[in-house]
């Protein structure tokens, strides 16, 4: 494998990587919201906020998690890219609206569940959190 088609490879896949993680970003936003909505709206619950324990170590790991699945598309690249003819080019923008659309799909319920378990945590249901009742 030459050097110029690994600089070629990795330009493409680290600049989707920015869009990536915008995206990623913007979908881990949207499901901690609407989870907070929910859980302020129906179950009378304070809504949790970044600051709570733990909250921010849990997305920096999701972060992180979800980005090493992103080198799938360098895997693939790798592999089986060199012979265009096994590797076109559009089966490249498949494989990263596949990556996109699974890791969104997996990130977005993620945050909901880490700004529920919060929530909850913060409120003292099941036991745990800072106000028992009585």
């Amino acid at each position: 494998m030459d050097h110029d088609y690994r600089k070629a490879v990795i330009r493409y896949w680290e600049f989707r990587r920015i869009i990536f993680n915008v995206l990623l970003l913007a979908d881990a936003w949207l499901g901690w919201s609407i989870s907070n909505a929910f859980n302020v709206g129906i179950d009378d619950i304070p809504g949790a906020r970044l600051s709570d324990p733990g909250v921010l170590l849990r997305f920096a790991v999701m972060f992180l998690v979800v980005n090493v699945a992103f080198c799938v598309g360098y895997v693939f690249d790798f592999t089986i890219g060199r012979p265009r003819e096994l590797w076109p080019a559009p089966f490249r923008a498949i494989l990263f609206v596949a990556i996109c659309v699974s890791s969104l799909w997996l990130s977005g319920g993620h945050a909901g569940k880490i700004a529920k378990e919060a929530a909850y945590t913060k409120a003292g249901v099941f036991g745990c959190g800072a106000s028992e009742k009585p």
